[in-house]
């Protein structure tokens, strides 16, 4: 048999693909006959499905596990009605291999709702990650004061007006919009804000594997936030990033022009 034979089954562009990899033509003999091409393709789809699972999978029972968790650390006061209607409530998980389901957290009104939520689940980040977490020095929440006045750190693309106090599912694309010219053209109401932070501190095995290209950082495009400092005043935001050979997990500020494919701008959905 030469390396260019084989069954009516197969073309002669898919053996010459099969033999120019290594296979061997008693292989090529073996792997072609019906019954063994039956369980090649049932094999290969087999792969190509595990490579479409998302391996961070949480049950709901672990989700509400790790908010009860944080909610008696942080005194957050989330009453059980709370965790019986999410247990009846939860969504099915998203399909694709970096799809989420995970929580909105949300606590006070307006402006100083949006301060108390995002101190509270910084809080939780660093608790989750105690020997491997910074915090930008340039990631305030202020109010502070610059140049003899008072400025405004934080604030909602949204508006701050849209904040109030809710604890609900969502489900999460986190690795949209890699590839774009820059945030501002991927943002949008559905970007997220606090909702990154829960993500955060509910999936570390993910936030730890982020390496550019199978798991990317994330820009937390939701947010926007005033650096006059920079020159650029409000054009910046948030980003969870991991640095160094030690893996520290990191929320930083970022420029909202970033069009790095190694973040993405993860928005939230009602449904995939």
């Amino acid at each position: 048999m030469n390396q260019t034979s084989g069954p009516k089954e197969l073309d002669t562009f898919s053996v010459s693909c099969l033999t120019n990899a290594g296979m061997t033509p008693d292989e090529l003999s073996w792997a072609t006959s019906p019954m063994k091409i039956h369980w090649l393709i049932e094999t290969i789809r087999a792969e190509r499905n595990r490579s479409r699972l998302n391996p961070f999978m949480m049950s709901i029972r672990k989700q509400l596990e790790l908010l009860r968790k944080h909610n008696k650390q942080g005194e957050w006061g989330i009453q059980e009605e709370t965790f019986d209607r999410l247990e009846k409530t939860a969504p099915a998980w998203p399909p694709g291999r970096d799809c989420f389901r995970t929580l909105r957290v949300r606590f006070g009104h307006g402006l100083q709702g949006v301060l108390l939520t995002f101190e509270r689940h910084m809080t939780a980040i660093e608790q989750t990650f105690p020997e491997r977490f910074h915090r930008s020095p340039k990631v305030q929440s202020g109010p502070e004061l610059f140049e003899g006045r008072s400025i405004d750190r934080l604030g909602l693309i949204n508006g701050n007006h849209s904040h109030v106090p809710v604890v609900e599912w969502i489900l999460v694309d986190a690795s949209e919009y890699l590839f774009r010219e820059n945030v501002i053209i991927a943002r949008s109401g559905h970007s997220l804000a606090d909702e990154g932070l829960v993500f955060t501190w509910m999936f570390p095995e993910r936030i730890t594997k982020i390496n550019y290209q199978q798991f990317c950082a994330m820009i937390l495009a939701g947010y926007e936030y005033n650096l006059p400092e920079s020159g650029n005043p409000w054009a910046h935001t948030f980003a969870v990033d991991l640095h160094g050979s030690n893996k520290t997990v990191v929320v930083t500020s970022e420029y909202t022009d970033n069009d790095s494919a190694g973040f993405s701008v993860p928005v939230f959905r009602e449904r995939f």
